[in-house]
């Protein structure tokens, strides 16, 4: 199940508009599901010891002292408008079910930790860095109080990174076209100028895309995954000289891919691997 919240905000100008939308996406990723890890794009590692199953993803072994290194990705998310990108983003993540303490040689045997982390696109070819979502919690008692592993990161893009787009940008807004406001025919014309922009450049969030590791405990299941996305995008909005270049683009997110983007080698090897 998805839940939005969106809030627009206008100014009206003479020949232009001042315009702030902000957008509140949550979903949840059931692994007990196949449906729900194929609508998300779920691929993980090493397949043959993490099974689906109604618990969830899960690696089973006579001894719980036993673990495994698990790796997990999404299929990337676009985010921001098809025609306006958004420059950041806040993320949280939920994974439960909590994993648990269980007796082992007169101690006990510490659960699963898992790391999270995301990474950004404008094109689906050329990505950031992975970047880490920060534990909310401080230790595991407030984990158990909270019933959950809770992270949480905000991604911006550094206003240094967008220099060269905004120049390009503003040089098209100058020009003679259908829709001055439309990003999209923007990066599509900048790459005419300089085919490898975004080899150099990562000025805005198109999609994002998350990765989480553990070393996993044997008889502990993830069960769910639940994500937050918020994010916003404003600036002065002119109309299109042609109406039909505008219609429904405010329901669409970015689009723009490169014309040769694929899956990335980690993912690849995933794959291959199931």
């Amino acid at each position: 199940m998805k839940i939005r919240i969106t809030f627009l905000f206008i100014l009206a100008m003479i020949t232009s508009s001042q315009a702030v939308i902000d957008v509140h996406d949550e979903f949840t990723i059931s692994f007990s599901d196949p449906n729900s890890i194929n609508e998300h794009g779920i691929v993980w590692t090493p397949v043959g010891k993490v099974q689906q199953s109604d618990k969830g993803l899960l690696f089973s072994n006579p001894s719980d002292a036993t673990s495994v290194d698990f790796g997990l990705m999404t299929k990337p998310y676009a985010i921001g408008l098809s025609w306006r990108p958004t420059y950041g983003v806040n993320l949280d993540v939920e994974l439960s079910p909590l994993g648990e303490e269980k007796p082992f040689s007169g101690g006990k045997l510490s659960p699963s930790l898992y790391a999270m982390y995301v990474r950004y696109s404008p094109d689906l070819k050329n990505w950031s860095s992975w970047q880490a979502l920060q534990d909310k919690h401080r230790d595991w008692q407030e984990r158990k109080k909270a019933g959950k592993y809770e992270y949480h990161v905000q991604l911006r893009v550094p206003d240094k990174e967008r220099e060269q787009y905004n120049d390009y940008y503003r040089q098209y807004m100058r020009m003679d076209v259908p829709w001055q406001s439309d990003e999209e025919a923007a990066v599509k014309w900048i790459l005419t100028q300089e085919p490898d922009f975004f080899k150099k450049h990562i000025p805005f969030i198109g999609y994002i895309q998350f990765l989480c590791e553990t070393s996993m405990r044997a008889n502990q299941p993830l069960s769910e995954m639940k994500i937050g996305i918020g994010w916003g995008v404003g600036g002065l909005h002119s109309p299109p000289k042609d109406e039909s270049v505008y219609k429904n683009r405010d329901h669409i997110p970015w689009r723009y891919k490169a014309p040769d983007a694929n899956l990335s080698p980690q993912q690849k090897k995933i794959k291959n691997e199931s």
